[in-house]
C-alpha cells in the first residue's frame, strides 16, 4: 500500500513538473518568437506543448512498467495470454469429449456389473431353496448335487464378470488420471473443474453406495453361513437320534439270541431225556416243531434286525457325505466373505483416491480462480491508468486554452432532501435542476441574466430513477454533475445525478487519522509538513467512507488556530501523538468539522477547538 502511494506521489511530482517546465519553455518560446525545425512561433508553442504532454504520459507510463512487472506482462503479453487462453479452452473442450467417453465406458462396466449382481442374487435364490431341501437328505441328494454344481458354476462365471468389471473400473481411473493431467495443463477451467469435481462426488458415493450393498451381500452370506451350520448342528442331533435307536435295536437282538440260546439248551435237555420218557416223545416232537417254528420267527427277526443295520449303516454314510457337502459349502461361502471383504478394502481405497483427487482438482480450482482474479484486476488497473492519463491530458489541454469554466464530474448544486409526501418528489427536483441550470449559465455566460433558458440537458428517464430513488421518506444527499468539460460560450451542458442516503458517517470524537511526532528531533518545515500529511490523509479517508463534502474545516477555520497548534507541538520535548478527530457528527452531505488533537500516553494535551 505504501509503494502505490508513493508511486501515485512520484508520477503526481513528475507529471507537474514537466506540466511546469513545458508551461514555462512554451511561455518563453512564444513570447522570444523562437522557431524549430523552421516552423512559425505559434506553431513552435504549439509543438513544444505537445512534446510536454507526450513526456508527461512517457514518464508516468515508465514509472507504471518500471515499477509493476505484473502490469508489464499485462500490456505487452496480453495478446499470448489470450492466445493460450483460446487454444487451453479447446483443449478442454477435447478433454470434456474424451471424459465423455470414459464416463460411457464406466457407465457400459456399471451396467455389466449389475447384471452380474443379478445373477449372483439368482445364485443365492437357488442356494437357498437348495438348502430349504436338505432335509430331506437320502431322496432329494442327487438334486442337490446338481443344484450346487450350477450354483458353482454360475459363481464361476459372477467372478470372473467381476473381475473384468474391475479391470474396467481399472481401465477407467487411470483414464480419468489422464484426464486430470490434461486439465491441469489448462488456466482456464475453473467452472470445468468445479463440474468435474461434483462428478466425482457422485462417483464417490455410488461407490459408496456399491461399497453398502456389498457389506449388506457379506452379511447376507455371513446368515446364510451360519443357517447352514445350525442345519448341519441339526442333522448330527438327528444322526445321534438314529444311532441311539440303533443301540438300542441291538441290545435287544442281544436279548433274543440269549433266548435262543436257552432254548437250545433246554432242546438239548429235552433230546437226552428222550431214551427216558418214550411216552413223552410225541410230546417232545411236538414241542420240538414248535421251537423249529420259533426258530424260524428268531432266524426272520434276525435278518430283520441284519437288515436294519445296514440301512442304518447306509444312512450313517449318507449323513457323513452331507456334512462333507456342508463343510466345503461353508468353507466356499466362507473363501465369497474373505473374497467380497478384499472389494470392500479396494472400494475403501478407490473412495479414499477420489477423494485426494478431489482435494487436489480443489486446490488447482482455487490457484486458477487466483489466477483470473489476478489477471482482471491487472486490466482494470491497467483501463484505469489510461483513463486518468486521457482525462487528465484532455484537462490539461483545455486549461492551456484557458477557456475551461466547467469540468467533468463538477458538482452544479448539492442538497440534501427528504420526501414525505412522494407528490412532492418532483416538485424537490425541478428545484435541483433549476439551481443547477442558474449555475451552468452563470459559469459558461458570464454576465448573461437570462436565467429562464435551458442549458443543461438530463433524459427524463434518469429523472423519474431520482424520483423513484428518494420518495421512501428518508433523507438523501441529491448531487447535479457536469458530464463533460465544457468551454464559455457552451448552448448546452450535458449532466447527471448522483442519490446517496443521508447517513452517519462519524460519530462525535471518533478517530479519522492520527500520526505520531516527535518534536524535540523535528524541524518547524517537518512538523507542518508532517500536519499536511495528516490532514490529506484524514481527507482520502473522509471521501473513501462516503462524505460528498470538498473541504475539511479543522477547528474554528483560521489559520492562526493551526498555527497555534504547531507551536504548541513544537515546544514539547517528548514525543506525541497527533490525531484527527471529529468534532461533530458528520453526515454523507458534510460539513466535515475535525479538531487537531495532541495525545500522550491516552491523555490529552491540547487542541484546536475554539475552546482550547
Amino acid at each position: 500500500m505504501t509503494t502505490g502511494w508513493i508511486l501515485i506521489a512520484a508520477i503526481l511530482v513528475l507529471g507537474g513538473a514537466i506540466a511546469s517546465v513545458g508551461d514555462r519553455v512554451g511561455t518563453k518560446v512564444g513570447k522570444a518568437r523562437l522557431s524549430l525545425f523552421n516552423l512559425r512561433p505559434r506553431k513552435t508553442a504549439i509543438l513544444v506543448t505537445v512534446l510536454t504532454g507526450s513526456l508527461i504520459s512517457a514518464s508516468t507510463l515508465a514509472i507504471l512498467f518500471g515499477a509493476s512487472e505484473q502490469l508489464r506482462t499485462g500490456v505487452f503479453r496480453l495478446e499470448k495470454i489470450q492466445k493460450n487462453l483460446r487454444n487451453a479452452r479447446k483443449e478442454l473442450e477435447k478433454t470434456k469429449e474424451q471424459k465423455s467417453q470414459v464416463e460411457n465406458e464406466l457407465a457400459q462396466a456399471k451396467s455389466q456389473q449389475a447384471e452380474a449382481q443379478q445373477k449372483l442374487d439368482a445364485t443365492n435364490q437357488s442356494l437357498q431353496s437348495t438348502l430349504a431341501k436338505l432335509s430331506e437328505a437320502t431322496a432329494n441328494q442327487a438334486r442337490t448335487e446338481a443344484q450346487l454344481k450350477q450354483t458353482q458354476g454360475q459363481l464361476n462365471i459372477t467372478q470372473s464378470q467381476l473381475s473384468q468389471n474391475q479391470s474396467k473400473l481399472n481401465q477407467t481411473q487411470n483414464e480419468l488420471n489422464q484426464t486430470q493431467s490434461q486439465l491441469n495443463a489448462v488456466s482456464s477451467q475453473v467452472m470445468a473443474l468445479r463440474d468435474e469435481r461434483q462428478k466425482l462426488i457422485d462417483q464417490r458415493d455410488q461407490l459408496q453406495a456399491e461399497r453398502s450393498n456389498l457389506i449388506a451381500q457379506r452379511n447376507q452370506l455371513q446368515a446364510e453361513r451360519l443357517a447352514l451350520i445350525g442345519q448341519r448342528n441339526q442333522l448330527q442331533a438327528e444322526r445321534s437320534t438314529l444311532i441311539g435307536q440303533r443301540d438300542q435295536l441291538q441290545a435287544e437282538r442281544q436279548n433274543l439270541i440269549g433266548q435262543r440260546d436257552q432254548l437250545q439248551a433246554e432242546r438239548s435237555n429235552l433230546i437226552g431225556q428222550r431214551d427216558q420218557l418214550q411216552a413223552e416223545r410225541q410230546d417232545l416232537l411236538g414241542q420240538r416243531n414248535q421251537l423249529q417254528v420259533e426258530r424260524q420267527d428268531l432266524l426272520g427277526q434276525r435278518n430283520q434286525l441284519q437288515q436294519e443295520r445296514s440301512a442304518l449303516v447306509g444312512q450313517r454314510d449318507r449323513l457323513k457325505n452331507e456334512i462333507g457337502n456342508f463343510k466345503s459349502q461353508i468353507a466356499q461361502r466362507d473363501q465369497e466373505i474373505a473374497a467380497q471383504d478384499q472389494a470392500i478394502a479396494q472400494l475403501d481405497q478407490r473412495i479414499t483416491q477420489r477423494d485426494q483427487v478431489i482435494a487436489q482438482r480443489e486446490t488447482s480450482l482455487k490457484q486458477l480462480e487466483n489466477q483470473q482474479k489476478e489477471l482482471e484486476n491487472k486490466q482494470a488497473y491497467l483501463q484505469r491508468a489510461v483513463k486518468i492519463l486521457e482525462e487528465y491530458y484532455q484537462d490539461y489541454q483545455a486549461l492551456r486554452g484557458g477557456n475551461l469554466v466547467l469540468f467533468r464530474n463538477q458538482v452544479l448544486v448539492t442538497g440534501v432532501v427528504r420526501i414525505v409526501d412522494p407528490k412532492a418528489a418532483r416538485q424537490a427536483v425541478d428545484q435541483l435542476l433549476v439551481t443547477a441550470n442558474k449555475v451552468a449559465i452563470e459559469n459558461t455566460r458570464p454576465g448573461d441574466k437570462n436565467f429562464n433558458q435551458q442549458v443543461i440537458q438530463i433524459t427524463p428517464t434518469e429523472v423519474t430513477q431520482i424520483i423513484d430513488r428518494i420518495d421512501d421518506g428518508q433523507d438523501y444527499v441529491v448531487r447535479i454533475l457536469s458530464a463533460g468539460n465544457y468551454i464559455r460560450g457552451e448552448n448546452a451542458v450535458q449532466v447527471f445525478a448522483d442519490v446517496t442516503p443521508n447517513r452517519v458517517v462519524f460519530q462525535a470524537g471518533e478517530v479519522v487519522a492520527a500520526t505520531a511526532t516527535n518534536p524535540s528531533t523535528m524541524t518547524q518545515e517537518q512538523l507542518e509538513q508532517r500536519i499536511e500529511q495528516l490532514i490529506a490523509a484524514s481527507q482520502f479517508r473522509v471521501r473513501r467512507a462516503g462524505v460528498l463534502a470538498d473541504k475539511i474545516q479543522i477547528g474554528d477555520a483560521r489559520v492562526e488556530t493551526l498555527m497555534r497548534f504547531i507551536e504548541q507541538l513544537k515546544q514539547s520535548e517528548t514525543p506525541v501523538d497527533v490525531q484527527v478527530v471529529a468534532s461533530d457528527v458528520t453526515y454523507t452531505a458534510g460539513p466535515v468539522k475535525m479538531d487537531l488533537v495532541a495525545v500522550q500516553k491516552g491523555q490529552i494535551l491540547f487542541r484546536t477547538s475554539p475552546a482550547s
